[in-house]
């Protein structure tokens, strides 16, 4: 399955993966469930983050969206806010 030429989707039993043509590691592609599962948020908390950009999508059809796990992880870590305490 090609996504406007630049990229190869490939379907396996875990998931999707999509791969760059010049690069050899595929990216890990999933559903908003399983992304939601991932981190512990509603589904559509996951579709809406997708819908406002803040998480990136790749819409294979008009209905099929998927979530880069990859780049949602780092978007997390970058949100994550590490509690400093001051009682040592």
């Amino acid at each position: 399955m090609h996504a406007n030429g630049r990229y190869r989707i490939s379907q396996y039993n875990d998931g999707f993966y999509m791969k760059k043509q010049n690069e050899k590691q595929d990216v890990q592609l999933v559903d908003a469930d399983t992304l939601a599962a991932r981190y512990g948020l509603a589904s559509r908390t996951v579709r809406k983050w997708g819908n406002t950009g803040i998480f990136p999508v790749v819409k294979l059809t008009r209905r099929a969206v998927r979530y880069n796990v990859a780049a949602c992880d780092k978007i997390i870590e970058q949100r994550t806010v590490h509690a400093v305490s001051d009682f040592l």
